[in-house]
């Protein structure tokens, strides 16, 4: 019997062995939750690294993408705030005089001060509140009623009475010194949507507003005086002559 080489078996185990696959090995990245196959290749494992790499950046591409959006958002609507804010007016004209402003869809600022001036009647209605009358919303109710007065216009008071901030009913003297007539909210709303001027007086921030047959000042209590006289001389140029003229036969001032 001849015996077998040895070197030979060794050999054959050798070349068996490099001809058997590769084992391939799995990791996982728990960072990013990524599974990475690695079969003892070097340019597998950086390709495995660029593709963690790449996926990421995609994630902060759409990140910033959303921040963006968000932002750019933000700034439009804050635009918009702004727009309506100090910009917008529901009024096609719109002009201020001494830090109060007039507005109005029916009278231009030339057109505004020729109003009233050629009426027969205009009524002036101050807002009283029940149980608080308020003197000086009471004083500017009477400088329209001098200057109107003196311009040859009639006037008519109509006081509306307030409660919780519910009209509950007007006193009217019908045009008359001598008569003091009480009329309920519905009566009274339909004289102010009648077709005769008024000239309604009211709390609130300052502004004019002059509808079609309507002027609405508002202004604190304490400058209801101030700013209804203001408005009176900006329609009536003899106004403060004839307070003047009052106040003389009044108090005796020169």
């Amino acid at each position: 019997m001849v015996k077998k080489d040895a070197s030979k078996k060794i050999s054959k185990k050798n070349i068996i062995k490099n001809s058997l696959p590769k084992k391939t090995i799995a990791k996982k990245d728990s960072k990013n939750n990524i599974s990475i196959n690695i079969n003892n290749n070097p340019s597998n494992v950086n390709k495995a690294e660029n593709n963690v790499i790449i996926k990421e950046n995609v994630i902060h591409h759409v990140d910033d993408k959303k921040a963006f959006l968000i932002i750019g958002a933000s700034i439009i609507l804050l635009l918009i705030f702004f727009y309506f804010l100090f910009v917008y007016s529901p009024y096609k004209y719109s002009f201020v005089v001494n830090d109060v402003s007039f507005n109005s869809n029916y009278y231009t600022p030339n057109s505004f001060f020729n109003i009233i001036k050629n009426e027969k009647t205009v009524y002036v209605s101050p807002a009283l509140q029940e149980n608080n009358i308020s003197p000086i919303m009471v004083n500017s109710m009477q400088l329209w009623n001098i200057v109107l007065n003196y311009n040859k216009i009639n006037v008519i008071q109509l006081i509306r009475v307030y409660e919780d901030g519910e009209l509950k009913y007007c006193q009217t003297n019908n045009g008359s010194l001598e008569v003091s007539d009480m009329v309920n909210s519905e009566e009274c709303n339909a004289i102010i949507n009648d077709s005769n001027w008024i000239i309604l007086i009211n709390e609130g921030k300052p502004s004019v507003i002059i509808e079609k047959n309507k002027v609405i000042v508002s202004s604190r209590v304490d400058d209801s005086s101030l700013i209804n006289f203001m408005v009176i001389k900006s329609i009536f140029p003899n106004a403060q002559e004839i307070l003047d003229l009052v106040n003389q036969k009044i108090y005796g001032v020169k």
